[in-house]
């Protein structure tokens, strides 16, 4: 009765996968995987992985004999040296032809594992060598045509695989972050390559014919491969996560590459950071109509641009960065509905550029030549010279055309309803800008900070509806003026400073609050109207610094004088203060002399 509980027991724990081997030959533990052609592999002890059943140096034999019987060892088993953290080499024989998963996996001090004579290896299985940190040798599988999955990944010392031309596919994450891969044979016939499959291989080098038969590219596959320099992607399809794909991101070395004939979409961020990428080949027949997120970004080089007559999305930063990009006019076409922010930030190429009747909203930086990142672009290569700008816009988001040097004249369609911060900042040959016909009522902080203008005036409405002073301004000698629309009512911090040739504003009625430094630095000013507005408080150094400013009148409305308001104004010799006026603050006349 206790022999029969026994050999249930131990029926029990094997079928559980406690016990795994059939006999144990040499400390070595093996499972017979065929009785009739008298093979085994090697196995694992127990299940336990706690358990250090192999230490130091192993080697396999050829062969092995229990129960009068001689067994050839074929495999290594699942799991046989899982997490063996003592195992530091093992020597297989040639007689081996499948290593199966997780055979050697997350052995974190396995160095080597060698063949004795040709290796006839013909099957690897996913994790066979997977997070083993120490592993720098592997026996050669020239034999291995099909790689599955994380079948080395993060092995960062492995220095060197060898494939033949048998290979045709390589799995996801393969590769994944083995940093120290210099070599890994002939790729010449890979068809297919998985998501992450050579991500991180910052040193591995390529054949220029590597891939060159390649059909399935997986997300993030080549991500980081700094040696990669050339790839044909014609008869290609790129996979993606969410419409963004990474496939060659950071491949510093990327020259030139062949895009799918049948795509239609370039998803996100597939070239970001290829900054030595100067020519994308893209086939006539291809219509692109979708360009993901930062897909071109920080293509430093990159000359070439793709057709976009049919596009309807470019997404945020998917040009930006893309110094060397010569576009003599940019065209957004009526079918394109979404421009992303910075999409075309640090272009310094583009010269002209019209936006179709599709754009409803110009967003955050989009062709601004500022990065706030050090990478601007020097302010004499900046060539944007024209806008054209489509009927539908309603919004234009902050800094959209920031540090944009060359822009002379700008209009804007009666559809713009918002203004963003810094829209217009640092253009320093802007010097005429229409936004009468616009819907605007709140100007910005730095909106047109450092603008040439001489005068800026607000558009005014008569009760049958003309504009009145609108067509002096036009026609008069003087064409450094900012023309603001009658809907204006706030005018926010620093708006207009560091305007140094400001000489002459006029606001009308509709201006309800000037913000504190809205005229920082305007230094010339020798005119300012504000006394039909509506404003009840003049605030902190609104006027401050205003040397040349003689008169000033303040208008009945206001309450309020705020902290140095009119500070350092030292040419001043007379102001107003009306009945309406309860509080005025500290050093507001200060420096007046």
């Amino acid at each position: 009765m206790r022999k029969s509980t026994t050999i249930l027991i131990l029926l029990f724990a094997y079928c559980m996968g406690i016990l795994a081997y059939d006999f144990e030959k040499d400390n070595i533990y093996y499972t017979i995987t065929s009785s009739a052609n008298k093979e085994v592999e090697v196995t694992f002890k127990t299940g336990d992985v706690t358990t250090d059943t192999y230490v130091g140096v192993v080697t396999i034999p050829e062969s092995v004999t229990y129960d009068n019987a001689t067994y050839k060892v074929t495999g290594i088993g699942r799991k046989a040296f899982y997490q063996e953290d003592k195992l530091e080499k093992v020597s297989l024989p040639s007689t081996i032809k499948t290593i199966n998963s997780y055979a050697f996996s997350n052995c974190d001090n396995l160095m080597e594992v060698s063949s004795r004579g040709s290796s006839s290896i013909e099957t690897l299985r996913e994790h066979a060598f997977a997070g083993c940190p120490s592993l720098q040798s592997v026996p050669d599988f020239s034999n291995i045509s099909n790689l599955p999955q994380y079948v080395f990944g993060t092995c960062g010392k492995l220095e060197k695989v060898i494939f033949s031309s048998k290979l045709t596919a390589v799995g996801i994450q393969s590769f994944d972050r083995c940093y120290s891969l210099q070599s890994a044979g002939d790729l010449s016939n890979v068809t297919s390559v998985g998501n992450n499959s050579f991500y991180g291989c910052k040193i591995l080098e390529f054949n220029p014919t590597d891939f060159s038969q390649i059909t399935s590219v997986g997300y993030r596959c080549f991500a980081g491969c700094t040696k990669l320099e050339s790839i044909d992607l014609s008869n290609a399809t790129i996979k993606s996560q969410n419409n963004e794909s990474e496939a060659f991101s950071g491949c510093t070395s990327l020259k030139t590459v062949t895009f799918p004939k049948t795509a239609t979409e370039i998803p996100a961020s597939i070239f970001y950071g290829c900054i030595n990428l100067e020519t994308v080949v893209f086939n006539e027949a291809t219509k692109i109509t979708f360009i993901g997120n930062y897909a071109f970004g920080k293509c430093h080089k990159l000359k070439t641009f793709p057709n976009i007559s049919a596009v309807t999305s470019i997404g945020s930063g998917a040009f930006t960065q893309c110094y060397s990009l010569e576009i003599e006019r940019l065209t957004i076409p009526d079918v394109t509905t979404f421009l992303g922010e910075q999409a075309f930030m640090g272009c310094p190429g583009i010269r002209h550029i019209s936006i179709g009747n599709g754009i409803t909203e110009i967003r955050q930086r989009t062709f601004a030549n500022k990065t706030g990142t050090g990478n601007e672009v020097a302010a004499e290569e900046y060539n944007l010279e024209t806008i054209a700008f489509g009927n539908n816009i309603k919004a234009i988001q902050e800094g959209a055309f920031e540090y944009c040097t060359k822009i002379k004249e700008v209009t804007l369609p009666q559809s713009v309803e918002t203004f963003g911060n810094y829209i217009f900042n640092g253009c320093k040959n802007l010097t005429f800008a229409d936004l009468s016909e616009t819907q605007i009522k709140k100007m910005p902080k730095y909106a047109f900070s450092g603008t040439p203008f001489n005068a800026i005036f607000q558009s005014q409405k008569s009760q049958q509806g003309r504009e009145f002073g609108y067509s002096r301004i036009r026609e008069s000698e003087n064409k450094n003026t900012l023309i603001l629309p009658p809907t204006i009512e706030i005018i926010e911090d620093y708006a207009f400073s560091k305007c140094i040739n400001l000489q002459e504003v006029s606001l009308d009625s509709s201006i309800t609050e000037i913000g504190s430094k809205c005229f920082e630095g305007c230094d010339n000013i020798t005119s300012f109207t504000i006394e039909k507005t509506k404003i009840k408080e003049i605030k902190d150094y609104a006027f401050s610094g205003m040397s040349k400013l003689t008169t000033f009148k303040i208008p009945s409305t206001v309450e309020r004088i705020g902290r140095r308001a009119f500070s350092d104004c030292s040419s001043l010799t007379s102001i107003n203060i009306p009945n309406s006026v309860v509080s005025i603050g500290s050093d507001a006349f200060y420096l007046c002399i």
